[in-house]
């Protein structure tokens, strides 16, 4: 069971959104699941409140407001700081994950290539501890 009972994903891709969502329901069919397109439609769910995630998974290649647009706008609301924002790409850019982190995520996910590993990855996440957010990078405890 996560420790963890709500999640947001904000993606673009349908299909992995659908992947996302599938995997979840094997790792714990009680978790709720949200999701929009976009940082603008996240930010309109995220204020005022629309949903109450506990965690975020963030893609950062998306039409509209990317990820790393999402991350700077998302910083300006103190009362949503607390929810810990997992970076989850297709990028694997060493860039994007010193920017990202720089930006206050917690973690940093490169998107898995099968449903098993994507499963794994999510499983692995929603157990950690990510409610601070620690200056000291340490790419191992952040790099998933």
């Amino acid at each position: 069971m996560s420790k963890y009972r709500s999640l947001f994903l904000i993606d673009d891709d349908e299909d992995d959104q659908l992947l996302f969502r599938d995997a979840l329901k094997q790792i714990d069919a009680g978790l709720a699941f949200f999701s929009a397109d976009n940082g603008i439609e996240a930010l309109k769910l995220l204020e005022p409140p629309q949903i109450f995630p506990d965690i975020i998974f963030l893609d950062l290649n998306m039409p509209v407001m990317n990820g790393f647009e999402f991350l700077v706008e998302f910083r300006k609301f103190d009362h949503l700081q607390h929810i810990p924002i997992v970076i989850f790409t297709t990028s694997s850019n060493p860039d994007h994950v010193l920017q990202t982190h720089a930006l206050g995520a917690r973690a940093f996910i490169t998107k898995p290539s099968s449903f098993p590993n994507l499963r794994n990855k999510l499983a692995s996440v929603l157990n950690m501890n990510l409610t601070a957010w620690d200056e000291k990078f340490l790419s191992s405890d952040y790099l998933l």
